[in-house]
């Protein structure tokens, strides 16, 4: 059985690039024969160039911003060869995709990410992502962890949306608030499933881990939003602990190398989702921060679902404690087995 997979492979980011690796891992585990659809989404592609036009054009009445960007050729060339690197030796990649006919697959899975997000796509929804393109007669389209801006779908889009949705034999979110927008233009049955990330085992992620070379411990900062409150714990859990501030938040680093920081670290201080969700993997001593964005409610059913709920802080806390992991595993795996369970049921019947 040949399976596709269509998802934001080629954002240099840390989650998206793990999340894809994952769900091929966990999809390679069932016994399929697996690749990533090496689509190319315009946009996206215009974005992570060295120099983007799109980014250009932003900061065209603005000379600060605009000499900012400039200073960060060098940089941005750096981190595409990074990732591009990565998916070279841990994706098993399809030819490039250079029409709307993607032939060849029995099943082609779209997620996970925000790939219905079309704010991410360049103000409209994308086609590929979507659903609407030519596949071959018997394959199914079968959506999996899909995600996109938690507010109401647009009436002029709501038809649209609803025909692209019958592209699909089956829907699942990554957000539960996403069901209730969903069902406004469809009938059909929307699950919710877990970040492909927690498919796998700390053990799984094993061999894409490089060791930093920091010799003395360390406390891990990691933020994708505000992180001053981050920075503010770390220091004092580092004062506390005799341990020195690892910030890695703007270092141009691969995926693996951001794996070792947190799996070699003392405590991670996260402000971040995949920050998270390796810091329990890799079962580290953590805090999340509340960002004070909708981006929360991740850290929160995340946490809450794993019983991890006490760690999610907005302050510093009076006492700094360490992470019950007693019988985490066993409830991380409950966590994730529903939606095993949707993987299963809709392709480990047909291999």
């Amino acid at each position: 059985m040949k399976i596709g997979i269509l998802t934001f492979h080629r954002a240099n980011n840390f989650g998206a690039v793990l999340q894809c690796f994952a769900l091929q891992n966990y999809l390679k585990k069932l016994g399929a024969e697996v690749y990533v659809i090496d689509y190319r989404q315009q946009y996206i592609e215009s974005i992570y160039n060295t120099i983007s036009l799109v980014a250009i054009i932003r900061n065209l009445f603005h000379p600060k911003g605009l000499l900012k960007y400039l200073r960060g050729t060098t940089k941005r060339m750096e981190r595409n060869k990074i990732f591009r690197g990565f998916a070279s030796e841990y994706l098993y990649l399809s030819q490039k995709v250079t029409s709307n006919k993607i032939i060849g697959y029995d099943v082609i899975v779209h997620g996970s990410d925000q790939i219905w997000n079309p704010k991410l796509t360049g103000g409209k929804y994308d086609d590929i992502y979507m659903g609407n393109y030519l596949a071959s007669s018997k394959c199914r389209k079968i959506g999996y962890a899909l995600s996109f801006e938690e507010i109401p779908i647009e009436e002029n889009a709501k038809n649209y949306v609803h025909d692209s949705i019958n592209n699909f034999s089956a829907i699942a979110v990554r957000e539960r608030n996403l069901v209730g927008i969903l069902s406004s233009v469809t009938n059909k049955n929307i699950d919710v499933v877990v970040d492909p990330t927690l498919l796998l085992e700390g053990k799984d992620y094993e061999k894409l881990i490089s060791a930093p070379s920091i010799k003395e411990p360390y406390v891990l900062v990691y933020a994708v939003g505000p992180k001053e409150i981050a920075i503010e714990v770390a220091q004092t859990i580092a004062k506390e602990r005799g341990l020195r501030v690892i910030d890695i938040s703007q270092k141009n680093i691969s995926p693996n190398e951001f794996l070792g920081y947190i799996k070699y670290a003392s405590f991670v201080v996260a402000v971040s989702f995949h920050g998270t969700v390796f810091s329990i993997l890799f079962h580290k001593d953590f805090y999340t921060i509340l960002a004070g964005q909708k981006s929360d409610v991740r850290y929160k059913e995340l946490l809450k679902n794993t019983n991890l709920q006490d760690r999610l802080i907005g302050s510093v806390p009076e006492c700094i404690t360490n992470v019950d992991f007693r019988d985490f595993d066993k409830r991380r795996e409950t966590y994730s087995s529903n939606s095993k369970d949707y993987i299963n049921m809709l392709i480990a019947e047909e291999l």
